[in-house]
């Protein structure tokens, strides 16, 4: 015990060592009665006992711990045993798991981590569990396999063996087509929806589908990390762009890593176009006092936005029509403008409508509609030939705030509430307004899905509240806004 090495001949010499490297181990000490203490000889020999053995051989035995301290690495808690007058160690064991080291004779190859050691059970974590000399070997990989088919062990951590598939659990999915882990672990679509490249939709159907449109729907998370986003739309590619404070944000699903373009101010909002890409109608800088707004255009695969018309006082909303005209509104000067995607100035076009924000443009160019804040209602301005446009009415009101429209097939439009969080269905035409959705809380924008994944059936809105882009499905179409051109 004391020499720090175990060495069979000293149980000759000083008695007896209970084991020789491991365990509590006792050493009894006797004084040597036969030698004088001016014996050269067995001076000698004592002082090569008191070098080996690191103790005091004036002692007639231990009294005190402190006679039993030795210099073995591998022994700790030294103590004397005071009625039989030997000292009696323990084996180091640093982690607990009552395995010494190896360089003690144990079987503990990391003394610091007490799951690891000779004969333990193999994990797939990157470390050798067991001692046996291999990380994560096949035992590992038979961890993995325990709680799913199709399982590995790669990198120090459990996978699935088929590319593109995702372990949700204990199991293996496919997050492009599974109902239960669309897009991601624990997504469940609703009864009756798809699992299409990752975001859930509803099923297809052939046609109009106007007679079974239902009266009341709930909505479900499409993309979250949203907060501040003002307006989207879709490209048309399976991709939706986003304004969020200054930037653009286009995100597709299934990638993690959106792309970003930063504009000088706030984006307000974003409409495709055919012929020039994405308009952009932006706020640059709410500091600059008059005239600070501006309308861009970005053209497919360009990062450089080109200025179309400035001088805004406060940028509402956008709209694009069939013959892929551009339609904007100044909220702070009452005005509406066009101009086309390619080529002429803007022209002012509406002044009757007092603050006028969201717009949306028939399907069949039969009439402009425009919120307005000015008394929280829509108004409807027909759109006649050769370019002439009505006088503004009110078409439905008692709005809280309206900060979205959108038109489906079956001639209705739907109206966004972000103040009731409500989202209604109101026939162009005239007729009795329908409550749809009361789940998305402070809608802002609305759309219909335009391009897989994002379903054709399915009115998608903002949510304020929680920063989510979310969808429900409708049954029936609605009227795709722009994409851009192939």
């Amino acid at each position: 015990m004391y020499s720090g090495i175990c060495r069979p001949f000293l149980i000759l010499a000083v008695g007896a060592l209970a084991s020789a490297c491991g365990g509590a181990r006792t050493v009894s000490v006797t004084p040597d009665a036969s030698s004088s203490a001016t014996d050269s000889a067995s001076s000698d020999r004592q002082a090569t006992e008191d070098l080996v053995l690191g103790m005091d051989r004036a002692a007639t035995g231990c009294t005190l711990d402190r006679d039993c301290a030795d210099t073995d690495p591998c022994t700790v808690n030294e103590r004397c045993d005071s009625a039989a007058r030997v000292c009696r160690t323990d084996t180091l064991d640093g982690d607990g798991d009552r395995h010494s080291p190896g360089v003690c004779g144990g079987g503990d190859c990391d003394d610091g981590n007490a799951q690891v050691f000779l004969g333990a059970a193999e994990r797939c974590n990157g470390v050798d569990d067991d001692c046996d000399g291999l990380v994560d070997g096949a035992a590992a990989t038979l961890a993995c396999a325990s709680g799913g088919s199709g399982t590995i062990c790669a990198g120090g951590a459990c996978a699935c063996e088929t590319p593109g598939r995702v372990l949700c659990g204990d199991a293996c999915r496919d997050l492009a087509t599974d109902t239960a882990h669309c897009g991601r672990c624990g997504n469940v679509c609703h009864t009756g929806e798809m699992c299409r490249a990752g975001v859930c939709s509803g099923p297809v159907i052939e046609g109009p589908a106007c007679e079974i449109a239902p009266t009341r729907v709930s909505s479900r998370m499409v993309f979250e990390g949203l907060t501040g986003a003002r307006d989207f739309v879709f490209d048309g590619r399976g991709g939706v762009a986003v304004a969020q404070g200054s930037a653009v944000v286009l995100r597709r699903a299934g990638e993690t890593t959106p792309v970003t373009m930063v504009m000088a101010g706030e984006v307000i909002a974003l409409r495709y176009t055919r012929a020039s890409g994405l308009a952009l109608a932006v706020l640059n800088d709410t500091d600059a006092g008059a005239g600070s707004g501006a309308i861009y255009v970005l053209a497919p695969g360009s990062t450089t936005p080109t200025l179309r018309h400035s001088g805004l006082r406060q940028p509402g909303g956008l709209a694009v029509d069939a013959m892929d005209r551009i339609w904007f509104s100044d909220t702070a000067m009452n005005t509406v403008y066009r101009m086309p995607a390619v080529g002429a100035a803007a022209q002012a076009v509406v002044t009757d409508v007092p603050s006028p924000t969201h717009l949306l443009v028939d399907t069949d160019g039969r009439y402009l509609v425009v919120a307005t804040t000015y008394n929280n209602s829509v108004m409807r301005l027909e759109l006649g030939s050769g370019g002439a446009i009505g006088a503004a009415t009110v078409f439905v009101g008692g709005f809280g705030r309206v900060s979205g429209l959108a038109q489906d097939e079956c001639g209705n439009v739907l109206v966004a509430d972000e103040i009731t969080d409500r989202i209604w269905r109101v026939p162009l035409a005239g007729g009795e307004s329908v409550r749809l959705l009361m789940d998305v809380h402070g809608p802002r924008s609305l759309g219909f899905g335009v391009g897989e994944p994002f379903g054709p059936r399915e009115i998608y809105a903002l949510s304020a509240a929680d920063g989510t882009l979310r969808a429900a499905n409708l049954v029936a179409r609605g009227v795709p806004l722009v994409v851009p051109a192939p």
